[in-house]
This record gives C-alpha cells, structure tokens and sequence, in this order.
C-alpha cells in the first residue's frame, strides 16, 4: 500500500510540474512601433487602451491607433475631425469615449 501511495504522489507531482511548464512555455510576440513603421512621431507620446484592446497613441503630430495588426494614422488636416496635432493628452473613459486634449481645447 505504500508503495502504490508514493508512485501515486510521484505521478500526480511529475503530472503538474509538466503541465505548469505547458503552460508557461506560451511565446509572445512584440512588435516595435516607430516611424519608420508608420508612427507619427515618437515624441512626448501619450498612450490609452479603449475596450476592445486598441492602443490609441498620441503624440506632437496626431494620434496612431494600433490594433495588434495595423497601425492607422490622424491628423489635422486629414479629414480625422481633429482640430490640432499636438496631442498633450489622450484618455479612454469607461463607456469607450476616447478623449483628446490639446491647445485647441478638449475633443472627444
């Protein structure tokens, strides 16, 4: 009986160290943004996530939204709707309301 009870331990422990290496042996993949990719700039840059998992990049010549795949580029005066380019601050709100400030004013 004990012999039985300790393969049993030795088994059930073997099976967890594996299955938390599977599980830890995930590979993620970066992409680095820059101008060369199509970011507008990559001066005084502002950041926000909106709820579906979009990075809304803000900088001192518009706004960049990146969706894990492509990146799209605003600024004025490229019929975006925005007033001004140098963005000093962007904002995500819950209802997903993007928010952006610059010395224009606030737009939303």
């Amino acid at each position: 009986m004990r012999f039985s009870l300790l393969s049993s331990y030795w088994i059930f422990l073997l099976a967890a160290l594996f299955s938390q290496g599977l599980a830890l042996g995930q590979s993620y993949s970066f992409r680095h943004l820059d101008t060369e990719s199509g970011l507008l700039s990559d001066l005084r840059i502002q950041v926000a996530e909106d709820k579906i998992g979009r990075l809304w990049i803000a900088s001192d010549e518009g706004i960049n939204v990146f969706d894990g795949a492509e990146l799209a580029a605003y600024s004025y005066p490229d019929n975006s709707g925005l007033l001004a380019n140098n963005i000093s601050a962007i904002h995500c709100d819950a209802a997903g309301t993007i928010w952006v400030a610059h010395e224009k004013g606030i737009q939303y």
